[in-house]
Formats: C-alpha cells, structure tokens, sequence
C-alpha cells in the first residue's frame, strides 16, 4: 500500500483501540504510549512519544521540546509503572528539561537504490543541526 494508506490504516488502528477503550470505561484509567521505533524520514530524525498518563486530561495536546530519545523509554515506563523517579537508574523523559542540549545518538541505514549505508552519529542540538551534520558527513542528500 501507499505512504498515505498506511498511515491512514495505523490512525484507524489507534482510533478503534482508543473508541474501545472509552467504550469499555477503561480510557480515563488507562496509561497510553503510542511511539514509533523510527522516524519517517531523515529530516524529522527522532521519533516522538504520545503520552497520556492514567486519569490524566488536557484540553489541548502538551508539546514539549525537551531532546528526549528512545534510551529514555525504559526509564519513562519504569516511572510510570512504580510512580518512583530513576528507577532501573535510567532518566524518564519527565528528567528532561525543556530547551536543554544534550548528547543523543542517532543510528541507522540508508538506501541509494544500490546500497545500504549504515550510520552511527553522535550530536547535540536541535535535529536541523543534525541534518545539516549528515548532508555534510554525506550520509544523506
């Protein structure tokens, strides 16, 4: 199927599970974590985290610009489920201040039609400064 199909198809998805779980009287009560284990494509690099905590309600969606990554999964659901701060000694994203630098690590392949080229940066910043770092380290066009 197409991009477009798939992504429709994945909402669908989450949709129904959410309209269930609403359904069954279970939402309100329910901690939900929708992520992805990449991003769609090299200029969006780090994949994002819904999160919404049990009996936890917002009239908008809560952005955050903290740099959190995937090494901080473990420690976010670790926090969730014991309600205790650096269990397994691992930050959550809630450790995570907004605007702050920090060292992540983004690693990957990408394919030019004829080859795969694998990749292992290390960077601090904003994502546009790791795009620029990637065109210019020729990982990506």
């Amino acid at each position: 199927s197409s991009y477009e199909d798939t992504t429709r198809g994945l909402v669908f998805i989450i949709d129904e599970y959410l309209s269930q779980l609403k359904a069954l009287g279970k939402y309100d009560e329910t901690t939900i974590i929708i992520t992805a284990d990449h991003s769609d494509n090299m200029s969006h690099p780090q994949p994002i985290y819904f999160i919404k905590q049990k009996n936890e309600h917002h009239d908008t969606m809560q952005v955050s610009n903290a740099p959190i990554s995937h090494s901080d999964f473990q420690g976010t659901v670790a926090e969730i489920i014991t309600q205790k701060k650096n269990t397994l000694n691992r930050k959550s994203i809630w450790d995570i201040k907004e605007d702050s630098i920090r060292k992540r690590v983004l690693q990957g392949e990408t394919w030019d039609g004829i080859k795969n080229t694998f990749f292992y940066v290390e960077y601090e910043g904003e994502q546009e400064e790791l795009v620029d770092q990637l065109r210019n380290e020729g990982i990506i066009e």
